[in-house]
């Protein structure tokens, strides 16, 4: 991952190093990272519910009930100030910047026959993201018309955890800002751009989420999480 990260770094040293600015400007980006990952593995032994006491709850061995999972569709707001070094020739340029970014695993799991679902769990983080990536294309600034891809450092702030259940109607939701997930991590961005409109496939290597968390209760609760996450940012 290291080694990746600074030879796409040498790779823009490099290309800075050959090319005249001509232009150089910020731009705010806003949108919804939409999202289709599971938060929990099928082969889960149970789910786990916090109770009102503050304590998590087996509620059922999710394999001997046969729970079928469904992953939901989950929309949440990214906003993103750019700073953009375009080249003079205006086929390519280099972007940084800053954003805020969130965005929520989330999954149902239903019983065989059964529409109504059994147990649903969002998990949403927040962060604070530090872009770098390169576009190119042609009409860089003049058609704002281009293609982009690179890496992005999440510094991770808090995540909100949200579970329901459907024997009743109480709705827990909890927030963290330390030990349940880890401080930073990076993903890899891949995209398009046209005037206003864009869009973007961003890839995460390593799940956000701490695994080897241990509760109260003895029970790593994010053990079963899934690596490489893979959602659409427009």
């Amino acid at each position: 991952m290291k080694r990746i990260i600074l030879l796409i770094l040498i790779l823009l040293g490099i290309k800075t190093s050959q090319a005249q600015w001509e232009y150089s400007y910020f731009s705010l980006r806003t949108g919804a990272n939409l999202s289709y990952i599971t938060p929990q593995q099928t082969t889960a032994p149970y789910l786990l519910m916090k109770n009102q006491e503050g304590n998590y709850q087996k509620l059922f061995a999710a394999k001997e009930l046969g729970l079928e999972p469904i992953y939901n569709f989950r929309a949440r707001p990214f906003i993103e100030l750019q700073f953009n070094y375009d080249f003079v020739n205006d086929k390519g340029g280099i972007v940084s910047g800053l954003n805020y970014n969130s965005f929520t695993l989330s999954q149902n799991f239903y019983l065989k026959n059964n529409s109504t679902p059994q147990f649903t769990r969002d998990i949403t983080i927040h962060s604070i993201g530090i872009p770098l990536y390169v576009k190119f294309g042609k009409g860089i600034f003049d058609l704002q018309r281009y293609f982009f891809g690179g890496v992005q450092l999440n510094l991770n702030k808090q995540i909100t955890v949200k579970q329901s259940t459907a024997w009743s109607d109480q709705v827990y939701i909890e927030n963290y800002t330390s030990d349940h997930f880890i401080n930073r991590n990076i993903q890899f961005i891949f995209g398009f751009n046209y005037m206003i409109f864009n869009v973007e496939i961003d890839y995460q290597p390593v799940n956000f989420l701490n695994k080897d968390y241990v509760n109260n209760d003895k029970i790593a609760i994010y053990s079963a999480q899934k690596d490489d996450i893979l959602y659409l940012k427009t």
